[in-house]
């Protein structure tokens, strides 16, 4: 997934370097990449337009005879003028109309991707390429050839090249005609080129003729004419076994052992260019640099971020970040404090919540497929999405769902209220040292809607459980049947008492029958069927 994902975001680049080489242009007229798209400022001609129409075609092609339907390029674009770019006359919203434009054309071309020839082809019996044979393990396809391994020719490229995307810095595209160095990986791309990956020491002693080449999170000075970009390469090591198997945050050697995912995008990013800059300011520079500070964060300060949690960073890498969105796997107590971490920090860069996210944090066990990790956990960003936060300034969403779609909060809610409420019941009982069945009946009444009923029964366990404390119990008990009382309390409390629950279980040994039901009840069995 790392692979594709970094493959995903050079073969955009590779494109827009073609487009703007066709049209004796620089990268000055590139506005924006990431996330799967890019601006481009053109010239307004017939020539630009046939050149445009000539790369789309040889693009659709080529990816067809790759990829199928698997990956599509549009494209769509509208005229402007220099009072448009520059905000000027009467009309204070034409520089965001024009953003607007272009995004109904986008739509429109998204829903009209192939002719009627192209689509003939496609509904033939065998798609218009060779005959189904083996199904390839990773992307299921049947139209390509099966090395020995059961992956096709695109999957076994894509994991012998993974490895080496972190420890290398300098990316290669060799034109036509360009020899593959000796003992390199390549990767085709369109228009006849390929791509390597190799450090900067490898690249300088070479020095290989290329068409073009880039440098990862940080210029190299003896690398001339290249190109610099921005990528998450953060990663703790490449075993993801070793995420789930290392102790959680809270609790050395004790703790769950599984993995976290965290997905997460920004709300509303549309609208934030289109309307975020106040019309009176709003030009072309403005939106260029909201979009390359936005390319900084989520392609290479949140290396920094993950970077600097405890003990020399988070145990976790990055699938993919950038953009406006980001795909982390790691150990499931770290996945929550880091995602704490990255919703702070983009807080504080974007200036005090110009920028929210919505998130969804999963739980797996190490041997779940990562790909439907993905899948569940992209619908946990779906159902946070559809929170709804009022403020002084209208409705945002701004929230995170963790492990099951009734568990979604606002990011004030579980940073404030859920995450310190983690801490006090480690404390609560620590002190008064209370066993699992306590907390797993704790837990059942909260999560009981029969609140006339499991409001009195848990005074009745609360008194019990701690009356042999005669200093700080009766003070613990009123503290937890208070916040019980409250619906909102509650539902924090349930959530911390979770996180608590799987930070401080005893590894996977003490799962037997009855404390495995019990668990399972407390937590409406998620987690152990994962």
């Amino acid at each position: 997934l790392r692979a594709r994902s970094w493959y995903l975001e050079m073969l955009l680049e590779h494109i827009a370097d073609v487009v703007l080489s066709r049209l004796n242009l620089s990268r000055a007229n590139l506005l924006y990449t990431g996330g799967g798209g890019m601006y481009l400022l053109l010239p307004n001609t017939a020539a630009t337009q046939e050149v445009l129409a000539a790369i789309a075609g040889e693009l659709r092609d080529w990816l067809l005879n790759r990829f199928a339907t698997d990956l599509y390029c549009a494209h769509a674009s509208v005229a402007c003028s220099a009072d448009d770019l520059s905000n000027s006359g009467v009309d204070k919203q034409r520089f965001g109309n024009l953003f607007r434009d272009l995004s109904r054309k986008m739509s429109e071309a998204k829903q009209s991707r192939y002719n009627w020839e192209i689509l003939r082809r496609l509904n033939s019996s065998d798609g218009g390429n060779q005959a189904l044979g083996r199904e390839c393990t990773e992307c299921h396809r049947s139209d390509l050839s099966i090395n020995g391994a059961g992956k096709c020719v695109y999957c076994a490229a894509f994991g012998d090249i993974s490895a080496s995307l972190v420890k290398n810095d300098v990316f290669v595209i060799l034109g036509p005609g360009q020899d593959d160095p000796v003992g390199k990986r390549t990767l085709e791309l369109p228009f006849g080129c390929r791509l390597y990956a190799c450090d900067a020491v490898e690249y300088l002693k070479d020095k290989p003729a290329a068409r073009r080449v880039y440098t990862k999170n940080h210029r190299n000075p003896g690398i001339r004419h290249a190109m610099h970009l921005w990528m998450g390469d953060y990663t703790a090591g490449s075993d993801l076994a070793s995420y789930a198997a290392d102790s959680a945050t809270l609790q050395p050697d004790k703790g769950l052992k599984r993995l976290g995912v965290l997905r997460a995008d920004v709300d509303n990013l549309g609208a934030a260019f289109s309307g975020g800059i106040p019309a009176a300011k709003a030009s072309i520079s403005r939106t260029a640099t909201l979009s390359g500070q936005l390319s900084y964060f989520f392609k290479y300060r949140i290396n920094e971020i993950l970077s600097a949690g405890p003990n020399g960073g988070y145990r976790a890498q990055i699938i993919y970040a950038g953009g406006d969105d980001m795909f982390i796997v790691g150990n499931w107590s770290d996945i929550i404090y880091a995602a704490k971490d990255i919703r702070e920090a983009l807080d504080e860069f974007t200036g005090n919540g110009a920028l929210t996210i919505s998130a969804g944090i999963g739980m797996f066990d190490a041997k779940y497929p990562i790909s439907r990790m993905a899948s569940e956990t992209g619908e946990l960003e779906d159902k946070a999405k559809l929170f709804v936060r009022r403020t002084g300034a209208g409705a945002t969403k701004d929230a995170v769902a963790l492990w099951m779609t009734e568990n979604v909060f606002g990011w004030e809610e579980f940073i404030g209220n859920v995450l310190p409420k983690v801490r006090e019941i480690e404390a609560m009982l620590t002190e008064n040292e209370k066993g699992n069945s306590f907390i797993y009946r704790v837990l059942e009444l909260l999560r009981s809607t029969d609140s006339a009923s499991s409001i009195p029964r848990l005074a009745y366990a609360l008194a019990r459980s701690f009356e042999d404390n005669k200093t700080s119990g009766n003070q613990y008990a009123r503290k937890l049947f208070t916040w019980a009382q409250d619906e909102h309390e509650r539902r924090y409390l349930a959530m911390a008492i979770e996180i608590y629950v799987c930070t401080n279980r005893k590894g996977e040994g003490d799962s037997n029958g009855s404390r495995k039901s019990a668990y399972r009840t407390a937590i409406r069995g998620r987690l152990n069927h994962r």
